[in-house]
């Protein structure tokens, strides 16, 4: 007998604002596939760890840089355009 499971997750908003507040979307404007090991590399070496309090990969080419504070994450809106191995990179919101 097969029955079906459906779990429902709760989602504390205000913890999702705080920790995404100072976060900006990076999509690499390329047709391929671009290796994620040295995008990764690449974006760690445009912003020190003073800045940038983590990166990670959301899709292909696609990536969410969270900042330490708001100066640092317009900063990096404003500074651009950027590019990673020879391709645009695109930060929004």
């Amino acid at each position: 007998m097969e029955v079906d499971l459906e779990i429902e997750l709760e989602v504390d908003r205000r913890c999702v604002e705080r920790e995404t507040q100072f976060t900006l979307v990076g999509k690499i404007l390329a047709e391929k596939i671009m290796n994620k090991i040295g995008v990764m590399g690449v974006l760690q070496s445009t912003w020190s760890t003073k800045k940038v309090k983590v990166i990670k990969e959301l899709g292909v080419n696609l990536y969410a840089i969270s900042f330490w504070n708001k100066q640092s994450m317009e900063d990096a809106q404003e500074k651009g355009p950027w590019s990673v191995m020879g391709y645009c990179l695109n930060l929004k919101k």
